[in-house]
Formats: C-alpha cells, structure tokens, sequence
C-alpha cells in the first residue's frame, strides 16, 4: 500500500497548522462560525439527524433549549485530536474532514462526515480525531453534558446514538477492507460509491468538495495514482467530470461491480 504524504514543515508545524485555527470566541465557538438560531420543530433537516425521533412536543422544545445552530467556513476546525471532549456535533449540510495527525507529522485521513452524520462520541473525555469543514457547513452543537442529560430524560435519543457507534464500527471494519486488499481502481470506485450512497444510478452527480490529495490520504494513494484512476475510470466511460469537483455517474452498473471486486 502507498504511503500518505506527510504535512510540510515539521511534525510540531503540522500540529500548529491546527492549533492556529482553534481559536474560540466568547461564546466558545470556533472563529469563523456564524451562530443562527433555528427552531427544533420546523428545522428541515431533522429527518436526516440523530434527533428525528423526538417527536411530542414537549420534547423537541427541550432539545432547542440546548442546541446551537451555526454556519461555519471552509478551513475551519470544528475539533482537534487529544483536546478535552465538550461539544456534540450534528450535521446538517456541507462536508467535514475527519483526520489523525501521526507523531511523525504525518497526516491520515480517515473519514468525510455529510448530512446526518454525528461527531464527537468518546470513551475517555477526550477527541479521537481532528475535524475540519471543508466546504459551508450548517451544524448543531450540543454540551455534551446538557445532551447526556437529555439521553436520561429521553432513552429512544441514546439508541439513536448507539446506533451511530455501530455504524461507526461497521464502517470502520470496511476500511480496513478497502485499505488493505482493494487495487487503487477499486479503491476509487468503492469511494464515489459511498459518497453518493445506495441511491446510485445512472446521471447521478456526486460532489467532491475534497481535493485529489485528500482523497488520496484517505484511500492510502498517491494523488498521482488518484488522478490516474479517475481519468481510467473516464476512459472506461463509467464516470465523466462536469468540473474539478463534480462527478457524472455514467455507468453505475460497472462502477458498483468494480467497487465490490467484480469489475
């Protein structure tokens, strides 16, 4: 398997290239957030997160005594790896990088978390990865202990969570996978096919807000395989590129089957 390549400068450089982004204003958002306050119960985005099964009212308005809704910019670190656990995050819209830094200074990817999905589950009190947005973003933040709270108050909220955890350990056992016994072309092709999900067809098109060495890190690659692989993928007229960060599905058929090992 290809290496990833390290961050420039230094390890303790790639650690400050974080730390600079961390600062919080004084509310204890990051800077670059921009706090909006949307109610609970006509919020669009409830069906897609962890809170859709607060459904009596009485609930959902305890639930909007404690979230924060805010629009954050690209670049923006939302948490970094190590540092003491205070905050939940909830997807709404938007991609966020989910990244380990090595003693080394390397830098490893290991996940992209969109719409729905939930961060900053913990067993020790502390972060287990970095996270960075990498396009606008619209997240709620919880307390973690005013959340916790709720998840006594309301166990079908903890379930929900649960749930999240197995996904994650799922998803985690198919990584392995994916870095370890996949070639570069069904890396790349098992990659655009989880980014767009089970609802792939022909026409589709798939964002990619990430850049090639992102994406790279991510599939344990080099961005020039990556590059190679997409425009492979092009030739065999299975994808087509509307721009640097959109892709056409064109044959999702062939795309899944090489995804799955049967290309």
């Amino acid at each position: 398997m290809e290496r990833p390549k390290p961050l420039s400068g230094s390890p303790e450089d790639s650690r400050k290239k974080v730390g600079s982004l961390l600062k919080k204003d004084s509310s204890g958002a990051r800077s670059g957030s921009f706090p909006i306050k949307i109610d609970c119960q006509v919020c669009i985005d409830k069906p897609h997160s962890f809170c859709h099964v607060l459904q009596e009212k009485e609930e959902i308005l305890k639930l909007n005594t404690i979230t924060n809704t805010m629009n954050v910019s690209p670049g923006k670190i939302l948490m970094e790896e190590g540092e003491e656990a205070l905050n939940y995050f909830s997807v709404s819209s938007g991609t966020v990088k989910l990244f380990k830094l090595m003693p080394d200074g390397r830098r490893h990817i290991i996940g992209f978390a969109g719409a729905g999905h939930f961060l900053g589950l913990t067993n020790d009190g502390k972060y287990s990865y970095s996270a960075e947005v990498l396009e606008e973003t619209r997240l709620c933040r919880f307390s973690h202990s005013k959340l916790e709270q709720l998840f006594d108050l309301y166990p079908s909220l903890r379930k929900e969570i649960l749930k999240e955890a197995i996904n994650l350990l799922a998803f985690s056992q198919d990584q392995m996978l994916l870095l370890g016994r996949k070639t570069s072309q069904e890396k790349v092709a098992s990659f655009l096919v989880v980014c767009r999900g089970k609802d792939i067809v022909e026409n589709t098109v798939i964002s990619l807000p990430m850049t090639r060495l992102d994406i790279a890190d991510y599939l344990g690659l080099t961005m020039e395989t990556v590059s190679r692989t997409f425009g492979w993928l092009k030739k065999q007229k299975m994808i087509s590129f509307l721009d640097s960060h959109h892709v056409k599905i064109e044959n999702p058929t062939a795309l899944y089957d090489l995804a799955m090992g049967n290309g």
